[in-house]
């Protein structure tokens, strides 16, 4: 995956690591963009990324702000959905990574998102 400041967060994520989220995948990022912008993550020696992931911060999906968006594309119902990450809804659902709570995305927000991954929202 060439390492630019446009890096899709989910796959940087997955290659993080089973337990890693697109926050930390978003810091990641601007480690790799400083460090090795324009190059491959397959040219990154093992000893270099280890140390970059040791420079992700644990705790840096309790930072991402409320207001944040999430925007994915619910094949199933054919629409633009979003999370909140770490939201809490008034129903006392809590959006997490391995339980995102997906909402219909208003129609302001459609015409920004092109490319959006896609999952089945229940």
């Amino acid at each position: 995956m060439q390492i630019t400041n446009m890096m899709n967060l989910e796959q940087l994520a997955e290659r993080m690591g089973s337990v890693a989220t697109q926050a930390d995948a978003a810091v990641m990022r601007d480690l790799l963009v400083a460090r090795f912008g324009g190059q491959d993550t397959s040219g990154i020696p093992e000893a270099e990324w280890l140390a970059l992931l040791e420079q992700v911060p644990p705790t840096v999906v309790l930072h991402v702000s409320s207001e944040t968006k999430i925007y994915a594309w619910d094949k199933s119902e054919d629409q633009v959905v979003y999370r909140l990450p770490y939201h809490r809804h008034g129903d006392g659902q809590e959006d997490t990574d391995d339980a995102p709570v997906w909402l219909v995305a208003e129609d302001q927000d459609l015409e920004h998102y092109d490319d959006l991954p896609d999952v089945t929202c229940d």
